[in-house]
């Protein structure tokens, strides 16, 4: 059964393609020569299968990533233990420093003043209320109404 065309499909030919990066281009290239020839059927069960690995791996890359802030979190209450803010140990390299968050806790008080103050923003984007705050803690200036300010620990581990 034959689909109807999609909503871009008349700009195909009149427009160029989106240029690919060279390495994965290769790596396409690769895999087609793999499974040229299979029949459509073919094609959609070999789908199918490397779907369900990618699924997998995706559930493995989650897993890792809770070990990763689970050791984090051990190595900042190890360097606070200590008193340090860095330390080189193992050939790695490990910091911690503060970061500050703002967050939008009452967004009718904020919009009231973002509306005086900015009126020719229409929304602010979260990286522009995070370093419109950063520069009014380090100028000591008060914050708008309605803004709270967090603070955290982030770990780096590097390699030394």
């Amino acid at each position: 059964m034959a689909a109807k065309p999609g909503k871009w499909a008349w700009l195909k030919g009149k427009y160029p393609t989106l240029p690919e990066d060279p390495t994965f281009k290769e790596v396409v290239a690769a895999a087609q020569a793999q499974h040229r020839g299979k029949t459509l059927a073919e094609l959609a069960e070999t789908y199918a299968v490397i779907e369900a690995q990618k699924e997998k791996a995706t559930a493995d890359i989650s897993g890792h990533n809770a070990d990763l802030e689970a050791l984090e979190r051990l190595m900042q209450d190890a360097l606070e233990a200590q008193d340090i803010e860095f330390v080189k140990v193992a050939g790695r390299r490990i910091s911690s420093h503060t970061e500050v968050t703002a967050k939008v806790t009452d967004p009718e008080q904020f919009n009231t003043w973002a509306r005086e103050h900015m009126a020719d923003n229409y929304s602010i984007p979260y990286q522009t209320l995070q370093a419109s705050v950063k520069r009014d803690l380090e100028a000591g200036h008060a914050l708008p109404p309605g803004i709270e300010v967090f603070t955290h620990q982030n770990v780096s581990c590097k390699k030394a």
